[in-house]
């Protein structure tokens, strides 16, 4: 089966847990001894994590690590099937829990992400989300991890604003992922473990792909991220309103995942999720087919309000007596609209195009 590297929804981390509590003394020590068994198997020592501290049993693990040949190369670029997926979960026993246990699981931490071919290179994009101007509360934060990789976090802001406290209660990180798998693994090719479709394989440049075996060079490459991380209740519940079309969930619980996943629907659920998130709060504008041209005075305007909220700005002068401010304003806001990058990009995140 072809595994898609582009614009197919990740799973990126997972971490979920439950209170011994929940066992009524029971022994855990076969559950807890399956589970090391069966994630050894599939994954590599490092792409997963079993804590019994503090009266808790814990799994964290790396779905995308997911292997099923010695030859593969170890990366988190594409995601097994929801078949395989379902019998991992059922391999590890949770299918054959007790209700009152299956039910109590509670996801902790879970990253959605997506990988996106584009046509320039990624910091070209990484600066075009720098300078935008998104809605009041969001603050776009550049961070360089080292000299040849820069992400960029967009994220609320909260009241403490040192350094070490700037990332709020939602957090969108976007970065280049071939030069990630180039500094942290030093990787410039991969062996995949299954082969690419043919529409992907059409995208990408001449050479960079071979079929038998799976393989794909890094080199001229261009990747972006986008993934949306959630380790707080406050965050992980929203998934959970999406899923049962309410407000009134508490938690995120595993057995939700696992029921939509039984189902072969979690990939789609969750992408719908993942898409409304990047519509809501990054591509709430639909692009424009034509140019906007600004004059000299207003390409300076630009700058001086330059990560302010364009909405926010409008919504302020609306109505005033300085209604020819309003309409440069809003004229600006179309400007970065028209933005062939982010028009790109829009196509590929929000409408699903591939090309």
């Amino acid at each position: 089966m072809a595994g898609r590297l582009f614009n197919a929804l990740l799973i990126d981390k997972l971490r979920f847990y439950i209170d011994d509590k929940a066992f009524n003394n029971t022994d855990t020590s076969k559950f807890i001894a399956n589970i090391e068994k069966v994630m050894s198997a599939y994954y590599s020592n490092n792409a997963y994590l079993i804590d019994t501290s503090r009266h808790r049993i814990s799994l964290e693990f790396t779905p995308t690590r997911y292997r099923t040949k010695e030859c593969q190369t170890d990366t988190n670029l594409i995601m097994p099937t929801e078949q395989e997926l379902y019998n991992l979960f059922k391999e590890l026993g949770f299918y054959n829990l007790p209700e009152n246990i299956y039910n109590n699981f509670i996801v902790s931490k879970i990253h959605l992400t997506k990988n996106f071919y584009t046509q320039n290179t990624v910091p070209r994009y990484i600066k075009m989300f720098k300078n935008r101007k998104y809605r009041a509360g969001i603050k776009p934060i550049q961070n360089t991890s080292n000299i040849t990789n820069t992400s960029l976090i967009l994220s609320t802001l909260k009241k403490d604003y040192s350094d070490k406290n700037i990332i709020g209660n939602k957090v969108i990180l976007f970065y280049d992922k071939v030069q990630e798998l180039k500094d942290k693994a030093a990787l410039n090719e991969i062996y995949l473990r299954a082969p690419l479709p043919l529409k992907e394989v059409k995208i990408l440049p001449k050479g960079a792909y071979s079929n038998n075996p799976p393989y794909l060079s890094l080199n001229n490459l261009h990747i972006i991220r986008c993934e949306l991380q959630y380790a707080t209740s406050v965050k992980l519940k929203k998934i959970s309103d999406f899923i049962f079309d309410t407000k009134n969930s508490h938690d995120l619980r595993l057995s939700t995942l696992l029921n939509l996943l039984k189902k072969q629907n979690l990939y789609s659920t969750l992408e719908k999720f993942y898409t409304n998130e990047l519509r809501n709060n990054v591509f709430f504008d639909e692009p424009l087919n034509s140019e906007v041209k600004l004059s000299k005075h207003e390409k300076l305007l630009a700058e001086l309000i330059k990560g302010k909220s364009a909405t926010r700005l409008l919504g302020m002068y609306r109505g005033s007596q300085k209604e020819s401010l309003s309409r440069v304003l809003r004229k600006l806001q179309m400007a970065d609209n028209s933005n062939s990058l982010y028009t790109e990009l829009y196509r590929k995140f929000i409408e699903g195009q591939n090309t």
